[in-house]
């Protein structure tokens, strides 16, 4: 549980908008916009994530945001020890995820979906086998 007391509106020349709520310990960022075209803001202003909820809708709906490129993106914002979590569990998406270097792991699925996808940059973080 993240005791989070504030969520904050912050709009500052030439960013996204976004929310941020902070606890003692911790920060959560809520960052509103097209990602492709804020990626570079991304770039500069994200490192060390340690934990990534991907859900830009599905890879057929979205594609751009499943793709290589894209999670070689979120690797180079991550922590060593991030995890990315995400409702699909599509083949490709687990493919692009590996040849981008993560290490990933079929798991079980959230609400009715039977299955998802767990990733991470390091060896050893899963229990049981990945893919």
């Amino acid at each position: 549980m993240f005791p989070f007391t504030e969520l904050s509106l912050i709009q500052e020349q030439g960013s996204p908008l976004k929310f941020v709520a902070k606890s003692k310990k911790r920060k959560l960022e809520i960052i509103i916009g097209d990602l492709l075209e804020n990626k570079k803001f991304l770039a500069s202003y994200l490192k060390d994530i340690h934990a990534i909820y991907q859900d830009p809708f599905s890879p057929k709906k979205n594609p751009d945001l499943w793709t290589e490129d894209w999670f070689q993106f979120l690797k180079s914002i991550s922590h060593q020890e991030v995890i990315l979590s995400t409702y699909s569990a599509s083949h490709s998406v687990q493919k692009n995820l590996g040849e981008a270097g993560w290490n990933v792991l079929r798991a079980p699925g959230f609400a009715h979906k039977r299955s998802s996808t767990r990733a991470t940059l390091k060896q050893g973080i899963f229990t049981g086998k990945t893919k």
